[in-house]
C-alpha cells in the first residue's frame, strides 16, 4: 500500500496504479529544477510528476475519484430518483483512449464491503461542456449505501459535487 498525505488538505490517502498492482508505482520521488522526478519501482524508469498527465510511466492510471456514503436522518431507508455529478465536462481526447471519457459507478449496501456492478457513463467528448453525468433509478437504499467513483481515462478528472434525489422510506 502507498499512504499519502496532502498538505494542502492535511489528509491521507491512499495512490495504486492500474487495476491488480497495491501500491503506487512511483517508489522514490526528488524535487529538483523546479519540478518532481520520480522513479518507478517496476522497471527503474525515470518520469515527472505533473498535475496535467493522466498516466503513470505510459500506463493508465486508476483513480478513484471519491467513496461516499449517503447520510440521512434517523437511518430511515431511502428511495433514490438519481444521482448526479457535477464535473469538468467536455474534456475528451481527439482520438484513442479518452476521446469519450467514461466515469465508473458502483454502490455497496453494506458500508463498503461488498460492491454492484459498474455502471458507467460517459462526462464529456471533446467540446460537450454541458454534458450531464447522471445515473437515474437507483431504488431502494439502505441507511449505509455507499457510492465509488472512478477513472481509467488519461484525462483531467475535476468533480464539483454529486447530488442525490431521495424520498425517505418508513422504518429502519
Amino acid at each position: 500500500r502507498t499512504l499519502v498525505y496532502d498538505n494542502s488538505t492535511q489528509l491521507w490517502h491512499e495512490r495504486q496504479t492500474g487495476m491488480t498492482d497495491n501500491r503506487w508505482r512511483v517508489n522514490s520521488m526528488v524535487r529538483a529544477y523546479g519540478k518532481f522526478y520520480c522513479a518507478d519501482h517496476a522497471t527503474g524508469a525515470i518520469g515527472i510528476l505533473d498535475a496535467e498527465t493522466y498516466d503513470e510511466f505510459g500506463s493508465t492510471m486508476r483513480s478513484y475519484v471519491r467513496a461516499a456514503p449517503i447520510k440521512w436522518p434517523n437511518n430511515y431507508r431511502l428511495f433514490l430518483g438519481k444521482i448526479e455529478l457535477l464535473m469538468e465536462a467536455g474534456v475528451g481526447l481527439t482520438s484513442g483512449q479518452g476521446s469519450d471519457p467514461q466515469i465508473m459507478m458502483r454502490f455497496s449496501d453494506d458500508g463498503a464491503r461488498i460492491f454492484s456492478s459498474v455502471y458507467s457513463r460517459s462526462f464529456g467528448k471533446i467540446g460537450e461542456y454541458t454534458r450531464r453525468v447522471v445515473w437515474r433509478r437507483q431504488g431502494r437504499s439502505p441507511f449505509n449505501r455507499v457510492y465509488e467513483f472512478s477513472i481509467t481515462d488519461p484525462v483531467k478528472r475535476v468533480i464539483y459535487e454529486m447530488t442525490a434525489h431521495a424520498n425517505e422510506g418508513t422504518g429502519t
